[in-house]
């Protein structure tokens, strides 16, 4: 804590998460208090609210102490190897703007074009020229920190040495890994520096607390501890009894914590619970309306509405909205002490409990951030309206059909290392210009790197297979192989000018030369199609690219502008209809035109696939006379 965050901003996060971050999950462990007989908040000014203001100072300073002297002292972290040093002195011994060619401008360019937006944004409000997109302002929490004050937050030192390798600060970081280059890594770091906006409802906090955190001497000197019975304890250690109190380690990793039963009761019969059981503590008068589902609504909007004068509630304050408490109440309706037995429990079938493992995964990791999936998602996008507007191919690409589209063994291995593993060259201006891409202004969104152990990454597979509706494991088809005749007409027809001229943008093995010049022009390495591609979906895709990819440059090659499938249609209404459209009429192998598009499509595949993973393409193929 000492190597990221200043006192002041520390304590101030402590008393009010929200005032801080407004939509964090972080709770407020020391809400306001309520009037004991009307349940509503005390009023300012009154004997109570000046006890709970000056309780809420005293045991927020006392946890930012411990913080900060287990951070200052590594000896104190059980588990710590011995000479550990302070993190704070690594990381305030780099400065990003020592970095040759690093500035926050560049830095910018650089939040921008990779997504960071994906997950962060950069104004909590709208500002001139930015709004902020509808899929963030009705969003109720965050997925990942607005960054409008990061500035006041941290430091650029830290900044650089937490975009280096997040995981390297705490292995279970949810920020995964851009693969950053020092350069890259130093202008975030300067241009998250510069974001400096005014907390929106900050504790106040004075220059004394914050002394008392930062001083040795003070985190270490005697104060009276509620937490202790009022007992006298170095400051540090009373920190230590309110971060057990408050349970603070149910939800952060803090070492010495780990065997510490939780704070909360076990809910897992929750729905089952006889309301008799329950203290509404006078906040419900009515018996006829002392049930399950009012007592925890009523504990879900107010934790401490059920206080007593020698009862400590230690619930945190999450300030759920109604549309959260609802939610809430359908998920613990579902808490029930019975179990299905083993042999219809679903969970008990990985084919069930791998999927719905990845799902949760999809959501936690924040892939609809860049993805559409499941039809929803892509809410980067709504920040790049202008990008967008010149190159609408210049997105994450959607992920609806990616079970039927790729194997699960290339997934698999793209989820582990996407950086070895990319597909399109237009997202990928680090092949034409390695470690300089910057100095071309190209800017390409990037697939991060997740620390997934094996059984997340197969939940992940198996979740885009079933939800496809594809069998897992896979069990690829043959595709034929095709004669010296079919091969030669399938070789013309892609790299004639006068025919699908699909080499013209595609390449196999090695980029074009040149291709730096205009690389949105460029399309994926066919060479590794036979890899990645399930055959039948290639086949689906050349009849209709844009009903997989919307924005895709990739034309309907079998499919004429006037033969369109009807505006009532249920699928795909209105856009170009391969079955409905004759066959092209290129003339470079009149015998084959005859075939209907499917056939055609079918030869071109399977050309596709025979083709050497590392090039080069084989033209000239000669059929015998």
């Amino acid at each position: 804590m000492s190597a990221k965050l200043a006192p002041e901003w520390l304590l101030a996060w402590l008393r009010a998460p929200r005032g801080t971050s407004p939509k964090t999950r972080m709770p407020n462990l020391w809400p306001a208090p309520l009037e004991p007989a009307s349940k509503v908040p005390e009023p300012a000014g009154s004997p109570a609210h000046a006890d709970w203001l000056s309780l809420r100072a005293s045991e927020t300073v006392a946890v930012a102490a411990f913080l900060y002297e287990r951070s200052e002292e590594p000896s104190l972290r059980p588990g710590t190897a011995p000479g550990t040093r302070p993190l704070r002195e690594t990381v305030t011994a780099l400065d990003p703007g020592a970095v040759a060619g690093a500035s926050a401008a560049l830095g910018r360019q650089m939040f921008e074009g990779y997504g960071c937006q994906g997950c962060h944004t950069r104004h909590a409000e709208d500002v001139p020229g930015e709004p902020v997109p509808d899929a963030w302002r009705v969003r109720e929490r965050d997925a990942a920190p607005t960054l409008a004050s990061i500035g006041l937050k941290t430091t650029p030192s830290w900044l650089y040495y937490w975009l280096q390798k997040p995981s390297r600060y705490w292995a279970g970081a949810a920020m995964p890994d851009l693969r950053l280059s020092d350069l890259e890594a130093a202008s975030l770091a300067l241009y998250l520096a510069t974001l400096k906006s005014p907390l929106p409802d900050p504790a106040p906090v004075t220059a004394a607390e914050a002394a008392s955190v930062r001083d040795p001497a003070a985190r270490r000197a005697e104060v009276p501890c509620e937490a202790a019975g009022g007992a006298l304890l170095p400051r540090a250690d009373c920190g230590a009894k309110l971060v057990a109190e408050r349970g603070c380690f149910g939800c952060h990793r803090i070492a010495g914590f780990d065997e510490l039963a939780h704070i909360a009761p076990d809910l897992g019969g929750f729905a089952k619970k006889d309301p008799s059981t329950l203290d509404f503590a006078y906040a419900l008068a009515d018996p006829d309306l002392q049930t399950v589902e009012t007592f925890a609504a009523l504990k879900l909007d107010a934790p401490r509405i059920f206080a007593r004068d020698r009862i400590l509630l230690r619930m945190g304050d999450f300030d759920v909205s109604p549309q959260e408490i609802r939610a809430l109440l359908v998920f613990l309706a579902g808490l029930t002490p019975d179990r299905p037995n083993a042999a219809f429990d679903p969970m008990a079938r990985p084919a069930y409990a791998a999927p719905v493992r990845g799902r949760e995964l999809v959501e936690g990791l924040a892939c609809r951030g860049c993805h559409v999936i499941e039809g929803r998602g892509a809410d980067l996008d709504g920040f790049r309206t202008a990008a967008l507007a010149d190159d609408a191919q210049a997105r994450a690409p959607v992920l609806d059909g990616e079970g039927l589209r790729v194997t699960p063994t290339w997934l698999y291995a793209f989820l582990r290392t996407p950086g070895d593993n990319g597909v399109r060259p237009w997202l990928h201006p680090e092949w034409v210009w390695p470690g300089r891409a910057h100095e071309e202004g190209a800017f390409a969104l990037r697939m991060p790197s997740y620390a997934l152990g094996d059984d997340d990454l197969t939940a992940l597979v198996r979740y885009w297979s079933a939800w496809d509706g594809q069998r897992y494991p896979y069990e690829a088809p043959a595709v034929p192989a095709r004669s010296a005749e079919e091969q030669a007409w399938a070789e013309k027809v892609m790299t004639s000018a006068q025919a699908a001229n699909c080499m013209s943008c595609h390449y196999v093995g090695t980029l074009p030369a040149g291709a730096g010049r205009d690389l949105a022009s460029l399309a994926p390495d066919l060479g590794k199609a036979r890899g990645r591609l399930r055959p039948e979906w290639v086949k689906a895709w050349l009849l209709g690219p844009k009903a997989f990819q919307p924005h895709t440059r990739m034309p309907s090659l079998w499919a004429s502008a006037s033969d369109l499938r009807p505006d009532d249609a249920a699928l795909f209404p209105g856009e170009p209809d391969p079955f409905r459209s004759p066959a092209p009429a290129w003339g470079v192998a009149p015998a084959f035109e005859a075939l209907p598009n499917e056939a055609q499509i079918e030869l071109v595949r399977d050309f596709v696939f025979a083709l050497p993973a590392g090039g080069p393409f084989p033209r000239g193929v000669a059929a015998p006379p």
